[in-house]
């Protein structure tokens, strides 16, 4: 009885198809004769048959998005795999990091750092950061075995690079695509690197620190730099600042500090402004610059370059807060000052060639005029600081031998007078003013 009302049925929905063909009607009435058909026959999916439900919807393959993490085991690690974003900062502090769960990982919408509690036993690679093309915040490898960023090689987009303690690294391959956006770049501690190339600095800069990097004498393409608020160059292997002809605006600081094989600096004559100077322990230099553009510097110091004959000129500075000239063994003269007006301290000491300086314009030093122990300086130099008004006028010492004075005659004047810092006073007699071991 069944078998032949099923079989009715179909030769109903036979027929009405027939028919709607021949007409060039509708077939919907086949189609639903079809499905009662279909339905009585026992046909269908397993889920409709046994549930009369319709089937679960594909789950979503769309990018994958996780929430902000700081790291510090592997298995939370794993637990990333698949995140191609990461909303906020991401910050993995583990010993032999395995990074391959990020694999997937394109952007970290904050600041990605990948740091090793010590150096003992470090991630070595970055391998699963291949994706990786955006950083919205900074990033920082630091305590890391690494010897190459090549895993970086998408990477387009950073505020910030740190790049701290990693004794290995001996290229930056991997950074060629990469644009600071006016940001930070940071290099500290990293022995081996000898160039920072394939880097190119953008126009402008908020920071360009590079220290205790002895092996570096190549800064990249820094050709376009225009401006920053800090440059540091410390610890160095540069010869020469070349490149950095276009920099005009540092509105903080340049520092210049023990690089043993710096010769020339002459790319910053055209510097328009850096309120603190710093030519430091720099033993090749034989020379600084006519700075002939520069109209605003509220420190310089010029201290223990050896082989420093000459220590520039500032024909536009007519302020400077704090002018130190220290320990040059080879300076001859001081006479770029021409047109300084007004400073705050000037200390000219220990130079043991100094023969003459010039002050024509010098008229007031707000705390103290210091010019001591410079032993072969001119014996007149005393008389053309006579007008200047000054708290603290102290001229003495400049002849040889030392005077190594006991007792001191200048306690108390914030300048201590013993050795090494001056050999006015003899040890043990500027108490209040030299440092005592604790």
């Amino acid at each position: 009885m069944c078998e032949s009302l099923s079989m009715d049925r179909w030769l109903v929905g036979v027929a009405a198809l027939m028919l709607a063909s021949a007409c060039g009607g509708s077939t919907s009435g086949a189609d639903d004769a079809e499905r009662e058909a279909s339905a009585v026959s026992g046909e269908g999916s397993p889920t409709q048959r046994e549930t009369g439900t319709a089937p679960e919807p594909a789950a979503p393959t769309g990018p994958r998005h996780c929430a902000a993490a700081t790291i510090t085991t592997q298995s939370a690690l794993n637990e990333l795999d698949g995140c191609d974003t990461i909303d906020g900062d991401l910050s993995i502090r583990l010993r032999d990091a395995d990074l391959l769960p990020l694999h997937a990982l394109r952007r970290v919408e904050g600041d990605l750092k990948v740091l090793s509690p010590d150096l003992t036993t470090t991630v070595d690679s970055l391998a699963g950061l291949e994706q990786l093309e955006y950083i919205g915040g900074a990033a920082w490898f630091e305590r890391l075995g690494i010897t190459t960023l090549a895993p970086l090689s998408r990477l387009r987009h950073a505020r910030e690079l740190h790049l701290n303690r990693l004794p290995n690294l001996v290229q930056l391959e991997g950074l060629s695509q990469l644009e600071l956006q006016g940001g930070v770049f940071e290099l500290s501690e990293v022995p081996v690197l000898q160039s920072l190339a394939p880097l190119v600095f953008p126009a402008h800069l908020q920071d360009l620190l590079v220290s205790e990097a002895p092996s570096l004498s190549d800064p990249g393409d820094v050709s376009r730099l225009e401006s920053v608020v800090h440059l540091q160059l410390m610890g160095t292997a540069l010869t020469t600042l070349q490149g950095l002809e276009n920099l005009r605006e540092v509105a903080e600081s340049v520092e210049l500090a023990r690089n043993p094989l710096l010769e020339d600096v002459s790319a910053l004559a055209q510097l328009r402004s850096s309120p603190f100077f710093t030519f430091n322990d720099n033993p090749r230099l034989r020379e600084l610059p006519v700075f002939s553009a520069l109209e605003k510097a509220y420190w310089i110091s010029i201290e223990r370059n050896a082989a420093l004959e000459s220590a520039g000129s500032y024909p536009k500075l007519t302020v400077v807060s704090d002018l130190r000239v220290r320990d040059n063994p080879a300076l001859g003269s001081l006479v770029g000052f021409n047109n300084l007006q007004l400073s705050y301290l000037i200390r000219i000491q220990s130079n043991a060639s100094l023969g003459h300086i010039e002050f024509p314009q010098l008229t007031e030093v707000g705390s103290s005029l210091v010019v001591t122990s410079n032993p072969v300086l001119d014996a007149n130099t005393a008389s053309q600081f006579a007008t200047v008004h000054t708290p603290l006028l102290k001229i003495t010492g400049n002849q040889s031998p030392p005077l190594l004075l006991d007792p001191c005659p200048w306690t108390n004047d914030s300048i201590c007078d013993e050795a090494p810092q001056d050999m006015l006073c003899a040890p043990g007699t500027d108490t209040a003013d030299c440092p005592r071991p604790v």
